[in-house]
């Protein structure tokens, strides 16, 4: 399924559909997870336990949880990258990160962080021997800051079915132009490119006001589906939706349907967004952040489950998570 890269250089149209029905019957209730702030999650499975990482804090740079299952109980471990990378701000935390592991058995962080020189938001790289951390950062200059982006967050490493690995990231937007979802082709170390960036879709539908970000790209059988959230992680009716593809570089189709959102989750569920889509030996999962306060000071940790129906994502109990998915 994997195209070659002559083809990734291609321009990629991205399509948009109009909403169609809604795909929830009923509201599916999220199990909340970590009643402290984690926002922006990532979580992995690797070996027998689950590893989360969040955005940080001038405190704690890279906050860590861990959990023997999906469900829990998940317990905060601290600061996963405590060294400030060289060319970040001081006191200041990570955003986004996302870890894999690379074939050499080590861990690999993606995260973004602001550059010290002049404030721009810039992704960078780590290296671990152990899930957990400590995570040494990579470089003396970011991995990827490109000039007229307006910064470049929410980095996220998909590997294909044949091996080859692309790092996923948004572009913030410049001036007049809009916020930008990328696939990037990267060498297997997964800190080299190989070859040009290619867009797969950018903010172009009034509900989005002006936002896709924190993407995150899951193989199917029949298509790639890209999830991404829309709206200002501040506002309610922040949530995750997804696009299709029948190839990796695209064309996307927007599906114009809200997945992960107050009105999948139920009303009381405010700014449910950020989602990472995992695979585990207890099936498949969806982790976001959602507020748990009023006062919109703690992002706390919730999971869904998620299935799939003829290629396209659906949510269930967490506890009901599609056996298709176990290993």
């Amino acid at each position: 399924m994997r195209i070659r890269l002559s083809v990734l250089a291609l321009a990629v149209l991205v399509t948009t559909v109009s909403a169609g029905p809604g795909a929830f019957a009923a509201t599916t209730p999220p199990k909340l997870l970590l009643a402290e702030n984690f926002p922006d999650p990532s979580v992995s499975q690797f070996g027998s336990h689950y590893y989360g990482y969040a955005t940080g804090t001038e405190s704690t740079r890279a906050p860590l949880a861990t959990a023997p299952a999906a469900t829990g109980p998940w317990q905060a471990r601290g600061d996963a990258m405590p060294e400030r990378p060289a060319w970040m701000a001081e006191r200041a935390g990570i955003w986004a990160p996302d870890v894999t592991r690379r074939a050499d058995g080590r861990y690999l962080m993606h995260f973004s962080g602001e550059r010290a020189a002049d404030g721009t938001m810039c992704i960078g790289a780590a290296l671990a021997e152990r899930p957990g951390g400590p995570f040494t950062p990579l470089g003396a200059k970011p991995l990827v800051c490109e000039r007229g982006d307006g910064g470049d967050i929410d980095p996220s490493l998909f590997v294909d079915a044949d091996g080859r690995a692309y790092l996923v990231y948004k572009s913030n937007g410049h001036q007049d132009e809009p916020p930008v979802l990328w696939l990037q082709p990267m060498r297997a170390d997964g800190v080299t490119r190989a070859g040009h960036r290619v867009e797969l879709l950018r903010s172009d539908r009034p509900e989005e006001h002006g936002v896709v970000e924190a993407p995150t790209l899951v193989r199917q059988p029949s298509q790639y589906v890209l999830f991404y959230s829309i709206r200002s992680f501040t506002d309610p009716g922040y949530q995750t939706t997804y696009a299709t593809a029948p190839a990796l570089a695209g064309p996307y189709t927007k599906s114009g349907e809200p997945l992960i959102s107050r009105q999948s989750l139920g009303k009381s569920m405010d700014g449910p967004g950020s989602a990472d889509i995992t695979t585990g030996t207890d099936g498949r999962h969806a982790f976001f952040h959602g507020w748990l306060d009023r006062d919109r000071e703690i992002r706390a940790l919730y999971l869904v489950g998620l299935r799939y129906v003829d290629g396209r994502p659906v949510l269930e109990a967490p506890d009901r998570a599609d056996g298709d998915a176990r290993r």
